[in-house]
């Protein structure tokens, strides 16, 4: 009995093992992945992701691209330099300081002149006159402080000028000529001498 005639051999058909190989590597891309995306997403603090093109098994691949932190540079200033604070250089022992010269001392006060005679002050300073003295046994001192406190009273400086001045005792004003600086002498009325300092 002859065995029916078989016909030509089809194609070679796959092995199930092939298909079952190529299964579990697309699984494992899609696993990796999403593992990925994960880790991307919920674990990790990347603020920036961005997508990459597909791969060959149709999913999405997920990578983090972060931006380096650049460098800052601070813009180019014209103010002024800060001035250095280094400490000056100690001085040289060996070489004796330098120091200026005292001021000159202040002139001595100005003295009324031998023979007047000091009048007690009915006031304080007057424009810059403490005291009165008197130069004549005929100008008395009450007269001369009315002199100081005329003269004190009067604008004019270290220049002749001449003032009223009253006198107590005898209850008469007098017009008196004064001049001088620091010591100021007053003449006048009936023969009176009146110092002011």
């Amino acid at each position: 009995m002859s065995l029916p005639h078989a016909g030509p051999p089809g194609p070679p058909r796959q092995s199930r093992t092939g298909v079952v190989v190529s299964i579990a590597a697309a699984a494992v891309a899609l696993l990796t992945t999403l593992g990925v995306g994960v880790w991307n997403f919920v674990i990790s603090p990347v603020p920036n992701v961005t997508a990459r093109p597909t791969t060959e098994t149709g999913g999405p691949t997920i990578a983090p691209t972060t931006s380096a932190p650049q460098p800052t540079t601070a813009p180019p200033t014209t103010a002024d330099p800060v001035p250095s604070t280094t400490a000056p250089p100690e001085p040289d022992p060996t070489t004796p300081p330098t120091t200026e010269p005292p001021p000159p001392p202040p002139p001595p006060p100005p003295a009324f002149p031998a023979g007047a005679r000091t009048c007690p002050a009915i006031t304080g300073d007057v424009g810059g006159f403490t005291q009165s003295a008197v130069g004549t046994d005929v100008t008395s001192c009450p007269f001369a402080e009315e002199v100081r406190i005329s003269y004190g009273s009067n604008p004019v400086r270290n220049a002749p000028v001449t003032i009223p001045a009253y006198s107590p005792v005898t209850q008469t004003q007098y017009e008196m000529r004064c001049s001088g600086d620091r010591l100021v002498t007053c003449t006048g009325g009936n023969n009176a001498v009146v110092y002011l300092i």
